[in-house]
């Protein structure tokens, strides 16, 4: 144990592999010293969440919600939540596919079939040249 009365991340990884234990988020756990409230509003926020949102998911104030928002930020270095969202995502800190039954649409991949609207049959367009005035 640290000065702090927690665990050391190190320890945990290698005690947890030697009892055949999944490890995996063990280690970077806090990545960009980042607190364990950072990382739940970060994941929500890149889940498409407003800070209202999150802030209810998490029962806290949107005040404080938003504060999380701009330290971490600063701590990961971007000034967007696009750019939180990347950095978010290339650390798998966020499942890409989220549940339709949250609200949030699956995030499109190239190729994926259905996925866009088939604007050949939206309302107006002309399929027949022959119906032409």
């Amino acid at each position: 144990m640290g000065r702090e009365g927690r665990l050391c991340p190190d320890a945990v990884t290698a005690v947890l592999t030697c009892a055949g234990h999944p490890t995996r988020g063990v280690a970077a756990a806090r990545p960009a010293g980042l607190t364990p409230r950072e990382i739940e509003v970060l994941r929500l926020i890149a889940a498409g969440q407003t800070a209202k949102q999150a802030a209810r998911q998490l029962r806290i104030s949107p005040k404080t919600a938003d504060h999380h928002i701009q330290n971490l930020y600063s701590k990961i270095g971007v000034s967007t939540r696009a750019g939180a969202a990347v950095y978010a995502l290339e650390r798998g800190m966020v499942d890409q596919r989220i549940s339709p039954a949250s609200g949030i649409l699956p995030m499109w991949e190239p190729g994926a079939a259905g996925i866009l609207p088939d604007v050949s049959r939206a309302k107006g367009a002309r399929h027949d040249r022959r119906t032409r005035p």
